[in-house]
């Protein structure tokens, strides 16, 4: 009975097949029926088997009688204590999931706040919004460390029955609309009409006005200079970047009739650290303000539902930072809009530069 009960245990099958090996985790390797550290396991030291005496320690795969410089021992193993986020600063001394060991001290990453016993991102966690435990209201979205709507921040679309920024006033009726003009038929050809609802149209100039929407010179036509890219306004027809992508585009915001530019990329989720998104956006002429906006999904991005933004002013370059949720599955189809405020310009390129989870 007692070698019938150890060859069980061993995983000897019944039907004759030898025991398989087990599945181990990344970086263990199968020693019998047992996953194991070959690189500090001092009875598996380098290789399954090999041992190390009773003295020693197992370092990196080896036997040894002490520990390398910078090293402390640990059990029967050495450890980096002051970059080993498992044994900083101390043996069995971990950081938090989320931190990291900076010369034995555990800390938050850079753009990320020390909330305690968890790593957020003040800029977006809507239960630590611009600070430690400054939770949103009901209702509310962190964006920029700010709580509010859960929209955008301005009005952006002034011609689609939507308030895009949830403030109870719809297109027009917005502050945020005064200059944005949409296209109208003048006497004159093409034209562009602002909020105040009078049609303006060209006269006849001798030459035309790239960008300005309007016939000047009555030849039946107004002059624009779409990039390669267009259209990409709508968020169903925006620019594929790819998938995880570190990726650098050049396109312009040509006209008053060119609202907005869209890209969507896809996200995968496949590391055990908290990943993120960086978006910026440089380049642009003094004389020009665009926002720029990061959805997660076809939806959010229809809905004007950013889970980022960046709103920095007239002629300042934008930056916006999403740190993915750690114990959550983000992977997603993410979609990055850049949003034309104020300015437009037939020949200076504005550069969109966009790392999706990495």
């Amino acid at each position: 009975m007692r070698f019938a009960f150890l060859a069980l245990f061993a995983g000897c099958e019944c039907d004759g097949n030898p025991p398989q090996p087990p599945e181990c985790a990344i970086g263990e390797s199968a020693c019998g029926a047992r996953c194991v550290l070959i690189d500090e396991d001092p009875a598996h030291c380098g290789e399954c088997g090999r041992g190390c005496s009773a003295a020693q320690l197992c370092h990196a795969g080896a036997c040894r009688d002490e520990c390398p410089a910078g090293t402390s021992p640990c059990g029967r193993t050495c450890r980096a204590l002051q970059t080993d986020p498992l044994h900083c600063g101390a043996c069995d001394t971990a950081c938090a999931p989320a931190e990291t060991c900076d010369r034995g001290v555990c800390a938050c990453p850079e753009g990320l706040l020390d909330c305690g016993d968890e790593c957020v991102d003040a800029s977006t966690d809507g239960a630590n919004c611009g600070a430690c435990d400054a939770a949103c209201a009901d209702g509310e979205t962190c964006v920029g460390g700010v709580c509010g709507c859960a929209h955008e921040r301005r009005e952006t679309t002034c011609d689609d029955d939507g308030d895009d920024d949830c403030d109870g006033l719809a297109d027009c009726e917005d502050p945020d609309c005064v200059g944005s003009v949409t296209s109208c038929d003048g006497a004159c050809g093409e034209g562009v009409s602002a909020c105040d609802g009078a049609c303006l149209q060209g006269e006849g100039a001798a030459e035309e006005i790239c960008g300005n929407g309007i016939d000047d010179d009555c030849d039946g036509e107004s002059v624009a200079a779409p990039d390669d890219l267009e259209p990409t306004d709508a968020c169903d027809e925006c620019y594929r970047l790819g998938t995880d992508v570190t990726f650098e585009v050049s396109a312009t915001i040509d006209s008053v009739l060119d609202a907005s530019d869209c890209y969507s990329f896809g996200g995968v989720d496949d590391a055990a650290y908290a990943e993120r998104i960086d978006v910026t956006l440089e380049g642009l002429p003094a004389d020009m303000d665009l926002d720029v906006h990061l959805y997660r999904g076809i939806e959010a991005c229809e809905a004007r539902t950013p889970i980022a933004s960046s709103t920095a002013g007239m002629g300042e370059p934008e930056a916006l930072t999403f740190v993915e949720t750690l114990d959550a599955d983000d992977s997603a189809e993410y979609f990055v809009r850049v949003v034309r405020v104020a300015g437009f310009s037939c020949d200076a390129h504005y550069a969109l530069g966009v790392e999706g989870l990495d």
